[in-house]
């Protein structure tokens, strides 16, 4: 229903759907009872349909160009934040989270996702806090003695990278630039 609203929340579109129903009803009855020739409500015809497309078009391309400034403006900011939940995730692969420095990492990274979480996009974001939350609790594990358990959440923990790089999406300057030039190095 959510699609309706958007594609016709446009007074200009209702009204001209309005006048195109109008002007088939008056093309189907009018010729008998208002004497127009069918000539001249061809053209009324031709002018609404020709107005109602113009103007659905220009609807159209504004609400993708406020899309497109939406996503644009906070690109950079996104881009800074998935680089910044990545660093925190390389530390967190290579810091040994018994030793004080391991806490002090986890709660760099919960005080980091609350304020920049809604930056990464939904998979970085709950890939980022469930590495935190398995680097947090991998000690625990590791006593427990338990392996599958410990390599499900190292499995957790390691994976969280790759989505976090995939998150944002970018393509290399340099398989652009094989793309144009059109070799390899």
């Amino acid at each position: 229903m959510n699609w309706l609203r958007e594609k016709f929340s446009n007074l200009s579109i209702l009204l001209g759907l309005l006048l195109v129903l109008i002007a088939f009803v008056l093309l189907g009855f009018g010729l008998n009872i208002f004497g127009f020739s069918s000539d001249a409500l061809l053209s009324l015809v031709s002018a609404i349909v020709g107005g109602l497309i113009a103007t659905s078009s220009q609807a159209w391309v504004s609400a993708l160009d406020r899309q497109n400034q939406l996503r644009l403006a906070a690109i950079e900011r996104r881009l800074q934040a998935h680089q910044e939940a990545y660093a925190l995730w390389r530390n967190l692969i290579f810091t040994t989270i018994e030793h004080e420095e391991g806490t002090k990492l986890i709660l760099e990274c919960q005080t980091w996702w609350n304020n920049n979480c809604l930056y990464l996009d939904p998979k970085a974001r709950k890939a980022f806090f469930d590495a935190y939350m398995a680097a947090s609790d991998h000690p625990k594990f590791l006593r427990a003695g338990d392996a599958n358990i410990v390599k499900d959440n190292y499995d957790k923990l390691s994976g969280a990278g790759e989505i976090i790089v995939r998150g944002i999406a970018l393509p290399t300057i340099g398989e652009l630039e094989y793309k144009i030039i059109g070799t390899k190095k």
